[in-house]
């Protein structure tokens, strides 16, 4: 059994270079993997780190633009190619907002072929909208990303001897209050955060409705995770981005993502990690 993980298959904006691909992000728990986004090129990523696509329990998406959704036909039309060639019955969890079922449909047809089934969940709110996959739960959460709507996810992921390590991966845009609230209310161990633009390009994330490395920040110290991941970072910066030092000028324990890193889940101190599953809505 692979032991709980996180990677990511991509961490840039917008346009994918040789350097960051765009947004993917695999999480891997007990009894579940699941993939936040699918970006262009997301299922040649997910064999170069040992993972078919035929494997994934859920895929999550949080919004529809293109360096978000772009790779999902194609992973979808994989999935059912090799799960139907394979004739085992399985079921994949597909959720995002409206839009998602559209896409989905076009890649595959039906949701409900001989051997796969996608059981599309369509967010309408967080309450509704909950996710268990073999005690694994997973919440979308509102986040201001301009005038498109798009969900981050709070993962309440199942890890050995009956304990939770609680992730959330925010893209794109800024939380709303409510998750905020969320957030604080539930814990959060594992924060992964856009951080598109450093602080000196405040304006263009306004304009754009993207986070800045201090939006990551005021979001850090709000809600004290143990460790913060950097993401979807803008390909303006190159190989060096600011963001991550920014950041560090007001929250320390934070990263910053490269494409195919792991960040590996069980060095966490078991001791330490929730062991109750519920979740509490503000």
């Amino acid at each position: 059994m692979t032991r709980p993980r996180i990677i990511f298959l991509g961490t840039g904006a917008s346009t994918p270079t040789p350097n960051r691909w765009v947004s993917g992000v695999l999480i891997e728990g007990v009894g579940i993997t699941m993939l936040m986004d699918a970006g262009e090129g997301v299922q040649i990523r997910l064999r170069e780190v040992g993972v078919e696509p035929a494997q994934l329990d859920l895929i999550a998406i949080t919004h529809l633009h293109g360096d978000h959704v772009f790779g999902l036909m194609p992973l979808l039309q994989s999935v059912a190619m090799r799960i139907e060639s394979m004739k085992i019955k399985r079921s994949v969890v597909l959720v995002g907002p409206q839009g998602v079922d559209y896409l989905a449909r076009a890649a595959i047809g039906s949701f409900d072929k001989d051997y796969l089934t996608i059981d599309v969940r369509l967010i309408e709110d967080p309450r509704s909208s909950v996710v268990v996959v073999d005690g694994n739960t997973v919440v979308p959460l509102p986040i201001a990303h301009g005038d498109v709507r798009s969900w981050g996810y709070y993962v309440k992921l199942r890890v050995s001897g009956g304990r939770y390590v609680r992730v959330f991966y925010g893209a794109d845009g800024v939380p709303e209050e409510f998750t905020i609230e969320f957030l604080k209310r539930n814990g959060v161990d594992v924060l992964i955060h856009e951080a598109t633009y450093s602080r000196v390009h405040s304006a263009e994330a306004l304009r754009t409705g993207h986070a800045t490395s201090d939006t990551v920040a005021r979001i850090a110290v709000s809600v004290n995770p143990r460790v913060v991941i950097l993401t979807h970072i803008s390909q303006r910066y190159g190989s060096y981005a600011p963001q991550l030092d920014e950041v560090r000028t007001r929250f320390k324990r934070v990263y910053l993502a490269e494409d195919l890193m792991t960040y590996p889940i069980y060095i966490l101190p078991r001791e330490e990690l929730d062991v109750s599953g519920d979740i509490l809505f503000p």
